[in-house]
C-alpha cells in the first residue's frame, strides 16, 4: 500500500516524465517546422553500384547450372530487363530476372547449347536503390564446355547521311558467313513484310556514340548486321532501318583486365573501332496510287506513294488540266467545265504506275466555300513587301490561266511599272513566254525591267490580261515592293579537286537541311547568301538520279557515300568567300 509520501513521489515522477516527453515534442516539431529532409552528410553519391560476388564465378566453365546470382556492394533495382539485358547467343524462351537481397538472380528457363560459350550484357540495367546511379554496362559469362571463347569485334554505326550516331537505339547482330540477303526474303520475294527465321548468333548494342563491341565469341570469320530493332526481336523487318558490311569480318584476340576483387574479367577498351557502318532507311514501298478524290467540283487531286518521273493522263471524259508539284508525287486536275463531279481517267508512269482511276463528287456535312468563293481566281506575287534583286517576278495562280489580246492590249503587257522616283516612267513587263498556252502553276515576268537595287517600286497588273479555265478575269492586282541591294549578300565558291565526277555537292544550313544542291564541277559557286553559319556535303550520285539513295541490304546496295566539308562556314554580307576542298575516295 502506497503512503502519502509515496503516492507524492510518483505524481513528482510521471510529472517529470510528462515534461520530457512534452518537451521532446516541441524541440522535433519546431525542428521538423526549421528544416525538413535528411541532414547533410556531403556530397551526393554519384557511384554506381560495384559486384561484390558472382555465383557461380564469372568465367565458370563446364557450366551445368539453372540459375546465377550477381551481387553487389548496395541494394539495386532492375531497369527494364527484358530489353536491357542482352544474351548471346540468345535464349527462347527468355531468362527470368529477378532483384533478391543486394543482388539480381537470373533463372535460365532455355536447354542450354554443349560447348557454348554464353554472355549477359547487362546494358543500364541496374541502379542502386537509393540514388538511382546507373551502372552502365556489367558483363557475365560462363561456358558449357571446357573453355571460354575470348575473341571480339568492335565498330561504330552512324546514319548515313549526317554520320552521327543514330538517334534510335540500334542492336548490332552476327551471323555466320552463310548469311546474305537472299536468306531473308520471302518465299515469293516480293519484299512484302513477312516474318524472318534468320537467328543471330551473338547480339550487342550500341552506346550512345554509336560504338559497339562483341565479347566472349568464337574464333572465325562473321557477317555484321545493324538494325534499329524497335519490336526487340532480333529479326529485320522490311522497312526497318539498317546496316550492314557487304565483307565478311575476322574476329580478334580480346584483350582484358581481371578485377579478381570484384571476381569479374572484363574487356578493356584499348581496340578501336575497327568496322564502320552506315545506317539508312530503306524505301521499299511499291509505286501506287495512295488518293484519288475531288476536293472540289472540277477540282481532284491524285497522290501517289512514290515521285512521279514523266506521268501522262488520259482523261475518258472530260477534258482536263493537271499540273504536277515540286515534290512530284501529286497531281492537281481541273476540268474544262466548273460544275463536272466525276471523272474516269488512265494514269501511267514509267515509275511503275498504269491504273484506270474513277472519281466522284462527294459533298460533305460540313460547311464549305461556296461555289463562287472556292472557284475564284487567286493570284498570288513573291515580291509582295520586298523582292531579291537577283530574283525574278513570279505570279502564281490557284486555277490555270492563258493570256487574253485584243485590239486595245497588245500580247504580253501584263504590268504596269512605276518606281518611287517621280523622273521614272511606266514600263511594261512582259512574260517569258509568248505563246496563248495555259499555264497551270507560274508565270515569271523578267523581260523589259532591271529593277535597281534599293528602290522601291508598285506593280501593278492590269485588269482582264489573265482570263482562267472558267472565263473568270483578274481584277486590277498592286503590289509594293523594295529591292534589295547586293551588300546585303554574301557568295561562296568552292574549288573541288578528288573523285568528284559524280558527285552532288549540297548547302546546309546549321540544322542541316538543303538549301541548294549543285552537281561538282572544278568550281562550285553557291551566290546570294543571306549572313549565317553554313555547311558543305557532298554525295557520291551513283545512279545518277540527282538525290541521295539510302541502302538496301536487299539489294546488296550500300548507301551513296557522303563527305563534310570539315568547316562550319560563317558567311557574313558584303564577303566573298573562297574555299578549297578534297573529296577522297
Amino acid at each position: 500500500m502506497l503512503t502519502h509520501y509515496d503516492r507524492h513521489r510518483a505524481k513528482s515522477a510521471v510529472a517529470t516524465t510528462l515534461g520530457v516527453v512534452m518537451f521532446s515534442a516541441i524541440i522535433f516539431l519546431t525542428g521538423g517546422c526549421a528544416k525538413q529532409g535528411y541532414p547533410s552528410g556531403g556530397p551526393q553519391d554519384r557511384t554506381p553500384p560495384l559486384v561484390s560476388k558472382a555465383t557461380p564465378p564469372n568465367e565458370t566453365t563446364d557450366f551445368h547450372a539453372k540459375q546465377f546470382f550477381v551481387e553487389f556492394d548496395e541494394y539495386v533495382v532492375l531497369r527494364d530487363a527484358a530489353n536491357n539485358v542482352l544474351v548471346s547467343p540468345p535464349m527462347d524462351p527468355k531468362p527470368e530476372y529477378v532483384n533478391k537481397g543486394r543482388g539480381i538472380l537470373v533463372r535460365l528457363r532455355d536447354t542450354l547449347q554443349a560447348n557454348t560459350t554464353y554472355l549477359f550484357q547487362f546494358k543500364e540495367a541496374v541502379a542502386d536503390f537509393t540514388e538511382g546511379n546507373v551502372l552502365p554496362s556489367l558483363e557475365y559469362v560462363f561456358s558449357t564446355g571446357g573453355s571460354i571463347d575470348s575473341m571480339t569485334l568492335s565498330g561504330r554505326v552512324v546514319d548515313a547521311q549526317t554520320l552521327t550516331p543514330h538517334k534510335e537505339s540500334v542492336t548490332v547482330l552476327l551471323f555466320d558467313t552463310t548469311l546474305d540477303s537472299a536468306s531473308f526474303l520471302p518465299p515469293d520475294t516480293t519484299l512484302k513484310p513477312a516474318p524472318r527465321t534468320i537467328a543471330p548468333l551473338y547480339q550487342t548494342r550500341c552506346d550512345k556514340e554509336g560504338h559497339f563491341r562483341f565479347n566472349y565469341i568464337k574464333p572465325g570469320q562473321y557477317r555484321l548486321l545493324a538494325i534499329e530493332d524497335g519490336d526487340k526481336n532480333l529479326l529485320l523487318g522490311i522497312d526497318e532501318p539498317m546496316a550492314f558490311l557487304d565483307t565478311v569480318v575476322t574476329a580478334l584476340t580480346m584483350p582484358r583486365t581481371v578485377d579478381s576483387a570484384a571476381d569479374t574479367t572484363h574487356a578493356t577498351d584499348t581496340l578501336p573501332p575497327a568496322h564502320l557502318l552506315l545506317m539508312s532507311a530503306p524505301d521499299h514501298t511499291a509505286q501506287r496510287v495512295t488518293t484519288s478524290d475531288f476536293t472540289q467540283k472540277g477540282r481532284a487531286i491524285v497522290v501517289t506513294a512514290r515521285p512521279m518521273e514523266a506521268p501522262r493522263v488520259e482523261s475518258l471524259g472530260d477534258a482536263v488540266v493537271w499540273h504536277l508539284n515540286p515534290s512530284r508525287d501529286t497531281l492537281t486536275l481541273w476540268t474544262r467545265l466548273a460544275a463536272t463531279d466525276s471523272l474516269r481517267l488512265v494514269l501511267s508512269d514509267t515509275s511503275g504506275l498504269h491504273d484506270t482511276l474513277r472519281m466522284r463528287y462527294r459533298p460533305v456535312k460540313t460547311p464549305r466555300l461556296s461555289a463562287t468563293s472556292a472557284t475564284a481566281l487567286k493570284i498570288a506575287c513573291n515580291c509582295e513587301g520586298s523582292l531579291p534583286y537577283y530574283d525574278t517576278v513570279r505570279l502564281q495562280f490557284s486555277i490555270p490561266v492563258q493570256l487574253h489580246t485584243s485590239d486595245t492590249l497588245p500580247l504580253g503587257a501584263l504590268w504596269c511599272l512605276a518606281s518611287d522616283s517621280t523622273t521614272s516612267d511606266t514600263v511594261a513587263l512582259r512574260p517569258d513566254s509568248n505563246t496563248l498556252a495555259l499555264w497551270d502553276g507560274t508565270l515569271s515576268a523578267t523581260a523589259d525591267w532591271t529593277p535597281e537595287p534599293g528602290k522601291k517600286y508598285t506593280l501593278r497588273l492590269l485588269p482582264g490580261v489573265l482570263h482562267d479555265l472558267y472565263g473568270q478575269q483578274n481584277d486590277t492586282m498592286v503590289w509594293i515592293t523594295k529591292v534589295s541591294q547586293p551588300e546585303q549578300y554574301g557568295n561562296l565558291s568552292v574549288t573541288l579537286t578528288g573523285s568528284t565526277e559524280r558527285h552532288i555537292v549540297e548547302l546546309l544550313n546549321e540544322k542541316g537541311d538543303v538549301l541548294q544542291r549543285r552537281p561538282a564541277s572544278d568550281k562550285v559557286v553557291f551566290p546570294h547568301l543571306k549572313p549565317a553559319k553554313y555547311r558543305l556535303r557532298a554525295f557520291d550520285d551513283r545512279n545518277g538520279n540527282g538525290r541521295w539513295d539510302a541502302g538496301d541490304f536487299y539489294k546488296n546496295l550500300q548507301p551513296e557515300r557522303v563527305t563534310y566539308f570539315e568547316k562550319l562556314l560563317d558567311v557574313r554580307a558584303n564577303w566573298d568567300f573562297e574555299e578549297k576542298w578534297t573529296i577522297e575516295d
